[in-house]
């Protein structure tokens, strides 16, 4: 036997124990809006029916129409812990009337499978375009 050997007997292997660790509930205040949960707010039938919703719904405003104003919306919402929409607003305008619309249009919205963030139902804020195009 070697030195080397008889040094590597007298070593000890220590054991630590596993310690539990316990992660505190976040205590979310009622109104805070999540931006991301770990289950997103879902419209009943997805995207694809969210879109042809809002499509089947909007009215075309005549001034915007014959002026040919085209294109897109983009609007923001919350979907509330109740799955309701509320605080709709424009973030990226086109034009006054197809604004006005689009914002019309949204707050008529049915109600979303809620978000949750930890298995409870939470405020989560959605995005989404509003398009507008003319008929040819």
């Amino acid at each position: 036997m070697t030195s080397e050997d008889d040094a590597s007997r007298a070593q000890v292997d220590t054991y630590t124990a596993p310690v539990a660790v316990v992660e505190e509930e976040e205590e979310v205040e009622e109104n805070f809006v999540f931006v991301t949960v770990e289950d997103m707010p879902e419209f009943p039938g997805g995207n694809v029916a969210l879109l042809k919703w809002i499509s089947d719904n909007v009215s075309y405003p005549t001034i915007a129409a014959e002026n040919g104003i085209e294109g897109r919306v983009y609007c923001q919402f919350v979907v509330n812990a109740d799955g309701s929409v509320s605080e709709v607003v424009v973030v990226r305008p086109l034009d006054p009337n197809l604004d006005k619309e689009a914002i019309r249009v949204l707050r008529l919205l049915p109600k979303f499978k809620p978000g949750q963030q930890r298995g409870k139902p939470v405020r989560v804020k959605y995005s989404v375009p509003v398009r507008f195009q003319l008929q040819r």
